[in-house]
């Protein structure tokens, strides 16, 4: 159950964080990052509360949407009216120039506080379910180049910028694992965090493996 949570959240600030330091369009990226939660609100209860009555596990619904709205939602609008603000009154070129430094770090550190602190909590788990725990890693691994690959190939077939593809690939591949886990734990229980508190460790390796990739992205999606 924890897995399916953690593969179904939407996108992160962090998210956006990625697509910032990658050269993205930041402003698709966060009209993406809006829409997957509009989105994400009514569904993504019903899409886990479904799976789990098929394999006759109870999810109630209510805890799901709670942490939906606390832990994705709040960040995300107090994030852009401080970035929209910092823009119109230092302008944009501030936020871009001067402040993506920052942001870069600051979404490193957040990153390697998150796995941290998911590690941390799941460590006597991680240690007896060692074997689970490398599945889990190996699983998400295909998963997540998986969809990079399929959003290369898609981007290269319709002529999408770069920009525009650093963004929507970002988006989809970066989940919000502190959200999962909240989930998780709110509606199921803490042995059901574990997916959630292993996937960080292995999402910003590969997508900053993946922003190291930067040149021969754009060359292969040169038109």
């Amino acid at each position: 159950m924890g897995y399916v949570a953690a593969n179904v959240v939407p996108a992160s600030s962090a998210s956006l964080g990625y697509v910032l330091i990658s050269g993205g369009s930041v402003e698709l990226a966060t009209a993406l990052a809006i829409l997957s939660l509009f989105i994400g609100i009514p569904v993504i209860p019903l899409l886990i509360s479904s799976y789990g009555s098929k394999v006759s596990v109870p999810v109630p619904v209510e805890p799901i949407t709670t942490s939906l709205l606390e832990v994705l939602i709040l960040p995300l609008v107090v994030g852009q009216l401080t970035r929209y603000a910092i823009a119109k009154r230092k302008g944009l070129s501030c936020v871009n120039k001067s402040m993506k430094p920052h942001f870069s770090l600051a979404t490193m550190l957040s990153m390697l506080a998150l796995v941290f602190v998911l590690v941390l909590n799941q460590a006597t788990r991680v240690i007896t379910n060692s074997l689970l725990a490398i599945l889990i890693l190996a699983y998400q691994s295909i998963v997540i180049l998986a969809l990079l690959g399929i959003s290369l190939l898609v981007s290269k077939v319709l002529h999408i910028p770069y920009e525009d593809h650093q963004a929507i690939a970002l988006i989809s591949v970066t989940k919000n694992q502190s959200v999962a886990a909240v989930m998780a734990v709110s509606a199921i229980g803490p042995q059901s965090a574990l997916a959630p508190a292993l996937i960080p460790i292995i999402q910003p390796i590969l997508v900053v493996a993946y922003l190291h990739a930067e040149n021969s992205v754009k060359k292969l999606l040169q038109v």
